[in-house]
């Protein structure tokens, strides 16, 4: 009687050792790099870290801070927004690591004061096309084929109007001037345009599609 309880012991402790082990070399490493002008990018992405889970091994850096990212199973890329498409590093970084993040599962993301997905831009002598949040990312997906997002997001960000640069403040007057009903800023030194379900919704479906594949059910 005592052996066979000895051995059942030993076969419990066997078979948790082995499950945690499993676990551990089935769990995904994940990487959230972000480009940030005026904070919104960086509190969205340790948002995002917090709504995946702590329990997650995902590590979150500022871009110029990355040299590699061979060590990982999935990258999410966040930047704020720039003449309607990512900032210049991000484009650079992508450049420089393509053949790598083309092995892996990779999801871009967007802060932008334009959160209308609807919205179509006429400019004279330009072609009419979709503007704000997702839409902002169709060019670094065009010019990086290889590279195939499993989620993109637009989550919208914020503009702190006393701090913008002369270029900034330049596009924020002529945007102004171009709007028909106004714009959303006017008088405001911070305008938040952030939208909290988008920033859940995002981290959730990283959850569905990239995270699920390391999900583990053991069965007796």
């Amino acid at each position: 009687m005592k052996r066979s309880v000895k051995i059942s012991g030993i076969f419990l402790i066997t078979t948790v050792l082995v499950w945690i082990s499993f676990s551990h070399a089935q769990a995904k490493k994940g990487l959230l790099i972000y480009h940030t002008t005026y904070g919104s990018t960086i509190e969205a992405s340790y948002w995002i870290k917090a709504l995946i889970g702590e329990d997650q091994h995902l590590d979150v850096k500022f871009l110029p801070q990355v040299i590699t990212v061979k060590p990982y199973d999935y990258v999410i890329i966040g930047s704020y927004t720039r003449n309607e498409k990512p900032s210049k590093a991000t484009y650079k970084f992508v450049e420089t690591h393509q053949d790598e993040l083309a092995k892996k599962e990779v999801a871009y993301f967007l802060t932008c004061g334009d959160t209308d997905e609807t919205m179509i831009l006429k400019t004279p002598g330009g072609t009419p096309h979709l503007i704000a949040g997702r839409n902002y990312l169709s060019d670094i997906q065009e010019k990086f084929p290889a590279i195939k997002p499993i989620v993109i997001g637009g989550l919208g960000g914020r503009q702190v109007n006393p701090t913008l640069s002369t270029k900034d403040s330049f596009q924020t007057w002529l945007v102004g001037k171009l709007a028909k009903e106004g714009v959303p800023w006017e008088g405001l030194e911070i305008w938040e345009s952030l939208i909290p379900e988008r920033v859940e919704a995002f981290a959730n479906e990283i959850r569905e599609k990239i995270l699920a594949s390391a999900s583990i059910s053991l069965r007796p």
